[in-house]
C-alpha cells in the first residue's frame, strides 16, 4: 500500500529566494515574506496517508516525489513521532521547521545570516533569534526568546520576550524602538526609544534617547531625551553636555505605569479640546447643535472613560512607587540642563557637579559627594 506524505508546511521554500505575499488585489507586501515556517511544541509537522492506487489523495498525483512505499516518517532533529498516531510527525519544540538531506528537522535558534532587510522582510519568530548582520531602519522583529544583534541596529523596531544584545550599538534615527520584557545590552544607543522590563546596560553613550526601564548603566555618556528609572540610574562619565541640552531624569515610577499615565494625559488633553470645540460650534445656531451635540456627547463619554482610567494609573503609580531606594550615580560630571525628579521633588542643575549622587530627603532632592561610598 502506497503513503502519500502529507506536509503542514511548505517543502519547497527556498529561504535564499523568498517571495512577497500577494494579497487579493495583486499587490504584493515586500515586508511579508514569510522568511521563517514558526512552529510549536507537539505541532503537526507531516503524516503518511495510506491510500489505494486507484484512488490516490489531493496532491499526491500534483508531487510524486511526496509518494511512499514504506510508512517511514522522514525524521531529523528535533523531531518526535506523535504517541497517539504513528504515522505523524511533530516539533518537539518552538522553532522553525525546514528541509535537509532529505529530512525534516526543527530548529530553536533561528540564525539570520544576512541581516534583517528587503531580502528577508520583517520577521516574527518563536524562539532565539541571532542576527549575524545589520537590521535596517524599517523592518521589525518580533521573538518570543532572547534576540542577539551582531552589527547594528538601525532604526528598525525590535520586540522581545527576553533579552536583547546589539553588539555594534542602536541608531534609531527617531523612529527605531527596542523593546524587551528582560535584561538588554548595548554598545551605544542614539536617537531611539528603548523600553525593557529589566536591567538596561550601555557599554557607550546613550544621546537623545527616551528610556524606560528598571535600572540603567550608562558607561559613557548620557544626555538628551528622558530616562524614566524605577531605581538606579548610574552614569560613570557625564550626565548632560556642555550645550546644556534638556536631559530629563524621573525616578521611583514604574516605568510601563509612567508611560500609561503619559498617553491618557495625552487623550484627556486631546479629547477635552475637542470637546470645547464641538460646544462652542454647537452654541452658534439650532442648525450647528443638531449637527454637533451628538459629536459632543460622543466625546463626553470617551473623555469620562479617560478620566477613570488616568485616575486608576496614577493610583497604580502610588501604589508602586518606591522612592528611598532612588539614586542618580554619577562618579563623572552633572552638567547643567539636567532635571531629576523623584516623585514631587526636583532638582534642575543650574552648573556642573563632580561625583555625586542624588536621592530624596524628605520632599527635597538631596545631592552627596562622592558618588560611591561614604
Amino acid at each position: 500500500m502506497p503513503y502519500f506524505l502529507k506536509h503542514y508546511f511548505d517543502p519547497y521554500y527556498d529561504y535564499l529566494d523568498p517571495t512577497p505575499k500577494v494579497d487579493a488585489n495583486g499587490h504584493a507586501d515586500n515586508f511579508s515574506l514569510g522568511y521563517a515556517h514558526n512552529v510549536v511544541r507537539g505541532e503537526v509537522l507531516a503524516e503518511l496517508i495510506p491510500f489505494e492506487e486507484d484512488s490516490p489523495p489531493p496532491g499526491a498525483l500534483d508531487d510524486p516525489n511526496m509518494v511512499l512505499k514504506e510508512p517511514v516518517l522522514p525524521m531529523g532533529d528535533n523531531t518526535i513521532v506523535d504517541p497517539d498516531n504513528p504515522l505523524r510527525l511533530l516539533s518537539a519544540l518552538n522553532g522553525y521547521v525546514y528541509y535537509n538531506l532529505g529530512c525534516i528537522h526543527a530548529k530553536r535558534i533561528l540564525n539570520m545570516r544576512q541581516g534583517i532587510n528587503f531580502h528577508t522582510g520583517n520577521i516574527v519568530f518563536v524562539g532565539d533569534v541571532a542576527v549575524h548582520g545589520v537590521v535596517k531602519s524599517g523592518f521589525e522583529l518580533r521573538a518570543a526568546g532572547n534576540v542577539i544583534v551582531r552589527e547594528l541596529i538601525e532604526g528598525a523596531f525590535i520586540r522581545s520576550s527576553g533579552g536583547i544584545l546589539g553588539e555594534k550599538g542602536f541608531r534609531g534615527s527617531d523612529m527605531g524602538r527596542l523593546i524587551s520584557s528582560k535584561n538588554m545590552r548595548l554598545a551605544f544607543a542614539e536617537n531611539g526609544k528603548i523600553r525593557t522590563g529589566g536591567k538596561l546596560i550601555v557599554d557607550g553613550s546613550c544621546l537623545h534617547c527616551n528610556i524606560y526601564c528598571n535600572d540603567a548603566v550608562i558607561r559613557g555618556r548620557l544626555h538628551g531625551g528622558k530616562a524614566c528609572v524605577k531605581n538606579i540610574l548610574y552614569v560613570t562619565q557625564r550626565l548632560g553636555n556642555e550645550g546644556a541640552t534638556p536631559t530629563e531624569i524621573i525616578l521611583g515610577q514604574d516605568p510601563d505605569i509612567y508611560r500609561k499615565i503619559k498617553k491618557t494625559e495625552d487623550e484627556v488633553q486631546r479629547l477635552t479640546a475637542l470637546q470645547e470645540k464641538y460646544q462652542a460650534l454647537a452654541a452658534k445656531t439650532e442648525h450647528l447643535a443638531a449637527k454637533y451635540m451628538p459629536l459632543q456627547e460622543r466625546i463626553e463619554a470617551k473623555l469620562r472613560v479617560a478620566v477613570r482610567m488616568l485616575h486608576y494609573y496614577k493610583t497604580q503609580a502610588e501604589e508602586h512607587a518606591n522612592f528611598a531606594r532612588c539614586r542618580v550615580i554619577v562618579p563623572g560630571v552633572v552638567m547643567p540642563g539636567v532635571r531629576i525628579s523623584i516623585g514631587d521633588a526636583i532638582f534642575w542643575a543650574e552648573q556642573s557637579y563632580s561625583d555625586v549622587s542624588f536621592y530624596l530627603e524628605g520632599d527635597r532632592v538631596a545631592m552627596h559627594s562622592p558618588a560611591v561610598g561614604s
